[in-house]
């Protein structure tokens, strides 16, 4: 494929496999049951780094000058969007906090010094564990944005595979040390934008750097059995292990992944996919735990949502994520009707 790097091109499959991707961050936090459970859990680990990949893929124009611009407006974006989504869950902790009596011991653990130490440092979210995504991706857009500024950026390209691979090594102390210390139970200590953040999203602007080549040179048998190998590593490995997170098949997988997708772009259209991936895959991440958490709650209090809910544990995942579906389809709608009364107020002399 020879597209030139303008940004113009419409990537319908990797809308859609953001779509797809945003399912699996789903049942990384409500679960299929039982072995099988387990499995695509591991499986799904790939998609957080795919969501990285897929914002570096972006951040490579062919025109210099729009860099500054175009990131300044990318990072404006996530920041919003972060405190919105903190804001969110701070709201909805600390009511249920209230409900429980524990509003005293939240809101002391939300501000506590080693709490905030944590989320400037290592992008640690007491608001919502699972909103790390955030401000890592804001952290990893900073440090992009300074190897651009310093003109660097084409040079740093041993970071991909330095801290991808240190961050999964880093998480083997907790396995291989006899006595190890109880701080490397702390995911965040390798699941943020140093070791996740920056070198998937370096990964993904390497790709549509050198995109030509590689999907030349990397036939689809040798991608596919590329992802096969990958998840099936990390499939085995996290059945081994206590201390769940990105394994060395994860970082094979979901480069082959992304290559094949980045190849396949002109042969396969699922325009529909391809739209619902581009406008709810983010507000799927950020509302699916809201989502499960209002209708676990639902259940407890009334019999019938409960006994439907036991009922369709089976397929529970599926169900959280197309109601969290409808809820994004929702969300957006409004805030596009507010937007546009807003503009028309400001139009009206």
């Amino acid at each position: 494929m020879s597209e030139k790097i303008t940004g113009k091109k419409q990537y319908d499959l990797m809308n859609a496999m953001k779509l797809i991707a945003a399912f699996f961050v789903v049942t990384i936090h409500v679960h299929f049951p039982g072995s099988f459970g387990q499995g695509v859990i591991a499986v799904a680990r790939f998609a957080v780094p795919f969501f990285f990949m897929v914002s570096g893929f972006f951040c490579c124009y062919e025109n210099p000058a729009v860099v500054p611009s175009k990131m300044k407006r990318k990072m404006k974006h996530i920041l919003f969007l972060m405190l919105g989504a903190m804001l969110l869950y701070i709201l909805f902790y600390s009511a249920q906090a209230i409900h429980g009596g524990t509003f005293g011991s939240y809101v002391s653990g939300l501000v506590s010094p080693r709490s905030i130490l944590a989320f400037i440092g290592l992008n640690q979210t007491y608001a919502a564990e699972f909103l790390w995504f955030l401000p890592a991706l804001l952290y990893a857009y900073g440090i992009f944005f300074g190897f651009e500024k310093l003109g660097i950026t084409k040079k740093t390209a041993f970071l991909v595979p330095l801290l991808s691979v240190s961050g999964v090594l880093f998480r083997e102390l907790k396995e291989i040390l006899p006595n190890a210390p109880e701080i490397l139970d702390r995911a965040y200590l390798y699941r943020n934008f140093l070791f996740v953040g920056l070198p998937f999203l370096l990964m993904g602007y390497f790709i549509r750097v050198h995109q030509e080549k590689l999907t030349e040179k990397l036939s689809d048998a040798v991608l596919i059995l590329m992802i096969l190998f990958g998840f099936g590593e990390a499939i085995i490995v996290d059945a081994l292990h206590t201390q769940k997170s990105v394994y060395l098949g994860t970082i094979l997988a979901v480069f082959a992944l992304f290559v094949l997708i980045v190849k396949k772009e002109d042969k396969v259209h699922v325009p529909h996919l391809a739209s619902l991936g581009a406008d709810y895959s983010l507000y799927i991440y950020i509302f699916h735990i809201l989502v499960k958490n209002v209708l676990r709650g639902l259940g407890d209090v009334i019999p019938v949502i409960g006994k439907g809910i036991n009922v369709l544990e089976p397929v529970w995942p599926i169900v959280v994520f197309l109601l969290t579906l409808a809820v994004s389809a929702v969300y957006v709608e409004l805030k596009n009707t507010v937007k546009k009364a807003f503009s028309k107020k400001r139009e009206t002399p």
